[in-house]
């Protein structure tokens, strides 16, 4: 479908992310014996870390960057060129050992937050040059663009 998945080793932080829960899960199991029934949820975090590489992915296409997230949750982002003001890239410090960086996309009109487009995990190389060729395109997009008309005042008869 044109989605570039993010690097393989995404997965490795869904992992340490689920071991707490998980070693959790199994010492409640130890201590008290009816919690052997939540062991399926022993599960649950492990399939989602799994299964993160390849539900997370973004594509590049001439109108628009595409991300696209589903683990639990489908999130689709589709973000015109001219749009993208600033992209941040954030390591940290297991993104860092594992030469991995997240891309976070600042565009006009959306606030800092929940609803900012991100693309998780990918190789730092592949980051940097994302982040080059976004701003690149957002400006030539911009330059590209007819300039704004100016409104002009209605005068009444």
């Amino acid at each position: 479908s044109g989605l570039r998945p993010v690097s393989s080793r995404h997965m490795i932080g869904g992992v340490i992310e689920a071991l707490p829960l998980a070693v959790i899960l199994l010492v409640a199991t130890v201590v008290w014996p009816p919690a052997a029934a939540a062991g399926p949820l022993l599960l649950l975090p492990l399939w989602v870390a799994l299964r993160r590489p390849r539900a997370h992915r973004y594509s590049l296409t001439p109108p628009a960057l595409q991300v696209h997230r589903c683990v639990l949750t489908r999130r689709d982002w589709l973000v015109p060129w001219h749009l993208i003001h600033a992209v941040t890239l954030t390591r940290g410090p297991l993104q860092r050992r594992l030469g991995l960086a997240t891309l976070c996309i600042d565009t006009a009109g959306v606030s800092r937050g929940y609803s900012q487009p991100h693309i998780h995990d990918l190789d730092e190389g592949d980051a940097v040059s994302l982040a080059r060729l976004g701003l690149a395109r957002g400006e030539e997009a911009r330059q590209a663009a007819p300039p704004l008309q100016r409104l002009t005042s209605c005068s009444a008869p």
